[in-house]
């Protein structure tokens, strides 16, 4: 007998299903089923002491073993489950691992990449908002960077490839992730050059002028000025405040 389908959705939100159904697991069932789409440490005792940090050693393997247990009657096959391993299955697919293999490749070599595979397969790249666990930070912060430079990558080649459109809402998609982040409103300055947008290229440039200023207290880049620099003469002086 086949072994049902589990998906489980990370991103944006916790969701996790069988045969396309949606199951409602309890607090203890997402974070153990989190923490094993997250980490690849299958130590039981480690998985117990991350889990249950307040509990002595042996009560926090017994809450991970009546949380196996459970797991186990809601979703067969979810699990490989050793005397002293625990791991999910290759067969649990995770929306986690469907982004960093997108990134990943996007990075690698975008110019090998079909158009359609430009676009980042998943709407939000944030990692269990909501979730206030340690152990969540040091991957939550990993997948933050590589999904905006993986955006940045992907939206470089679509302007390569002529389709500044897509480039626009691709650069626009990693600002909304990162609104400081000085190389993504270079991108999208040099998407307005391109298409001759100087007014736009310029409302950019002040935008991200203020923003720093604003947030952080700093200026723009000298590079990041120079690309406008040869534009802000053709305007007037007050268009520039």
């Amino acid at each position: 007998m086949d072994q049902p389908a589990v998906t489980v959705e990370l991103l944006g939100r916790f969701g996790f299903a069988v045969d396309g159904l949606p199951r409602q697991l309890g607090p203890a069932l997402q974070r153990l089923v989190a923490f094993l789409a997250v980490h690849s440490w299958p130590s039981r005792y480690v998985i117990a002491s991350m889990l249950w940090p307040d509990h002595r050693d042996d009560a926090a393997l017994a809450a991970l073993r009546t949380a196996v247990w459970r797991l186990q009657h809601q979703a067969p096959g979810a699990l490989d489950a050793g005397a002293r391993t625990l791991s999910l299955s290759p067969r649990v697919r995770v929306d986690l691992n469907d982004c960093l293999a997108w990134a990943h490749r996007i990075i690698r070599d975008p110019a090998s990449v079909d158009d359609d595979e430009l676009e980042s397969p998943t709407t939000s790249a944030e990692l269990l908002p909501g979730w206030d666990d340690d152990w969540l930070e040091p991957e939550r912060q990993r997948l933050h960077q590589l999904h905006i430079h993986a955006l940045e990558t992907a939206a470089g080649e679509q302007l390569r490839r002529d389709r500044p459109g897509q480039a626009l809402a691709t650069a626009f998609a990693a600002l909304h992730a990162d609104p400081l982040r000085e190389s993504t409103h270079r991108l999208l300055i040099h998407i307005h050059l391109a298409e001759g947008n100087v007014d736009s290229a310029l409302r950019q440039y002040r935008a991200c002028r203020d923003a720093l200023h604003a947030e952080l207290g700093v200026a723009p880049s000298t590079a990041l000025t120079e690309l406008v620099t040869p534009y802000l003469s053709r305007v007037a002086p007050a268009a520039d405040t």
